[in-house]
């Protein structure tokens, strides 16, 4: 009688701690879903990950950009530049990069697009919006800021100090960042104002990918 009661008393915690690992599970899963649909990333790209895309396209950006996932526990600012042809999965791994960390460290991540955020920033405070401050505060203040398409739009001085307030902060706070952009490294030197372009080399490796536009591939022979 004695063993039956221990071993229904064994059973008993067994299902407690599973119950209770699930719960967090689902709290984790939860939290995680949450802060995907607050990052910012597009529709188009809500299902963007690793394992959906294609390795043999571009095997040394998707190994970069998968150990930077894996590893951004351990990271110290040190962000990541994909530049190239348009079309070959820029904003693909940059999307997935952001779903990793989101799911594997619950990490707060802004993905903006670069001429839509400064569009709607600057209708924003003319406006006299409190959206733009919000905003701004944000792309300062996450784990992870992804910048899309940068140097697609030349800079004015409103976007250049917006511009240099974000990347200065989050320099100084050793807080990473991802760009994706069609330009070289190079050619966005003459698209930002200097002082900003400094910065971003600093703490960021360049990617290049260059390649035939993947969204074209149905219609060449």
């Amino acid at each position: 009688m004695q063993d039956y009661l221990k071993q229904n008393h064994k059973l008993s915690e067994l299902k407690e701690q599973l119950q209770i690992i699930q719960q967090r599970e689902d709290f984790q899963r939860k939290r995680a879903e949450k802060l995907f649909e607050e990052s910012g990333v597009g529709k188009r790209f809500l299902t963007a990950k690793f394992e959906n895309f294609e390795r043999q396209r571009m095997p040394k950006a998707y190994d970069i950009a998968l150990g930077y996932a894996e590893k951004f526990d351990k990271n110290d600012g040190e962000g990541l530049i994909f530049t190239g042809d348009v079309g070959t999965g820029k904003t693909h791994l940059a999307a997935a990069i952001a779903a990793e960390i989101i799911r594997k460290y619950s990490a707060t991540v802004e993905f903006v697009s670069y001429v839509e955020v400064l569009t709607n920033i600057k209708a924003a405070f003319s406006n006299h919006s409190e959206e733009a401050y919000m905003l701004e505060e944000r792309m300062r203040k996450a784990d992870l800021l992804v910048i899309d398409d940068l140097g697609k739009e030349k800079p004015t001085p409103f976007t250049s100090e917006l511009f240099y307030r974000v990347v200065n902060g989050r320099y100084k706070d050793k807080l990473p960042m991802i760009i994706t952009s069609n330009y070289g490294v190079e050619s966005l030197s003459e698209r930002l104002d200097y002082p900003v372009f400094s910065r971003l080399v600093a703490i960021c490796r360049a990617v290049e990918m260059r390649g035939i536009d993947y969204r074209m591939k149905d219609y060449l022979c």
